[in-house]
Formats: C-alpha cells, sequence, structure tokens
C-alpha cells in the first residue's frame, strides 16, 4: 500500500471492533482486512481517478468498502454510502466519524428508491449485473461513471457487454488484478453513461 495511506491501522482497528459486535464480515484477522478489504478498494486507483469536486454514490455499502477507503484517498470528493440495513450503516458511519472523515455522508435506502443523482456509482461484490443495472442506472448523471468491483467470470463479463449495448454505455475500462497469487481473478469495470 502507498504510503499516502495513513489512516490504514486506524482503519483496520476500528473495523475489527466493530465486526466484532455487529458481523459486518467474515473476514477479521487485521492483514485479511487490510488485504481482501482495503487493498481491493484502492486498487481502483490503479485503474482510474475521480475528479475532484466530484460526487460519488457507494450502494450496499454495508462493511464500508470500497467507501471508506475511497473517501481517505479522495479527501477532495463527495462520498455517499446507501445501504438498506441501517445497523450496518451506522455501524459504519460510527467508524467514518472517528476517523473524522469529512466527505462522508449515509443514507439509509434501498437503491431502487433513492431519488438523487451523482457523477460516479460504486459497487463492490453486490448483486449480478442485471440487478444491479437495473436498480443503479437512474442513480448516475448522464455522461458520468458506474465502476463495479467483480469476481471475473466470462459469463458475466459477456452480460456486461450486453447490458451496456442495451443501455448505451461504452465500457471504458476493464482492469483485471488479483491481490495475492492465488487469488480469485477480479475486474473493476468502469463504465460510463452516455
Amino acid at each position: 500500500m502507498t504510503n499516502n495511506f495513513g489512516e490504514r491501522e486506524n482503519l483496520i482497528n476500528l473495523f475489527i471492533d466493530r465486526n466484532s459486535k455487529i458481523n459486518l464480515s467474515a473476514i477479521k484477522k487485521p492483514e485479511d482486512v487490510y488485504v481482501k478489504h482495503i487493498l481491493d478498494s484502492i486498487e481502483l486507483g490503479s485503474a482510474f481517478e475521480f475528479h475532484r469536486g466530484a460526487s460519488v454514490i457507494d450502494i450496499g455499502t454495508w462493511w464500508g468498502f470500497p467507501l471508506l477507503p475511497l473517501a481517505i484517498k479522495n479527501p477532495k470528493v463527495s462520498f455517499t454510502g446507501l445501504d438498506s440495513v441501517n445497523k450496518k450503516l451506522k455501524a459504519i458511519e460510527s467508524i467514518a466519524q472517528s476517523l473524522d472523515l469529512q466527505n462522508i455522508n449515509f443514507v439509509w435506502s434501498r437503491a431502487e428508491q433513492h431519488k438523487q443523482q451523482y457523477d460516479y456509482l460504486t459497487a463492490r461484490a453486490v448483486w449480478y449485473i442485471d440487478v444491479l443495472m437495473d436498480i443503479s442506472y437512474k442513480l448516475v448523471k448522464k455522461w458520468w461513471y458506474f465502476i463495479f468491483y467483480k469476481m471475473f467470470s466470462d459469463e458475466e463479463n459477456k452480460d456486461i457487454y450486453k447490458i451496456a449495448r442495451k443501455q448505451d454505455l461504452t465500457i471504458k475500462k476493464i482492469h483485471k488484478y488479483k491481490l495475492f497469487e492465488d487469488d480469485i481473478q477480479r475486474a473493476i469495470y468502469v463504465l460510463k453513461k452516455q
């Protein structure tokens, strides 16, 4: 991890503490939180950068990743964490407050009921692409971006291309990566709304 992520240990400790109380994630060891949550979240920086002053919504944010690491690394970007499970959202909000992150707010709602639009939308390991696009399409402004963290599969990759054609989206980037030697193949998809 780069040296400019100085809140790493604080984030790990706070996450482990909240996780022990309400079971945010099955990942409980500090080194696993670092690799499987934090490194995975900030891998986006290898593929894409947010515009300064932009707005980002992270849907299905219940464990706070990629939301928290991205907010730490991008202090000039405004983030919103959206989830329908209030107790998990409150746990992530308390972590953000403990880290004094001024660039995050939280919304307790289902994505399909949320009305505001954003410049970027992130979603990590939630829903298959057809469901994900159905509930998230209206949340992104025209000419802006969807960013999906996925476990790479040939089938879903093909479906992403089909949905991009159907929804008039341009696939700007497919960033494939692994977090460690025997890891699954992962991908970050960046799609632009036309």
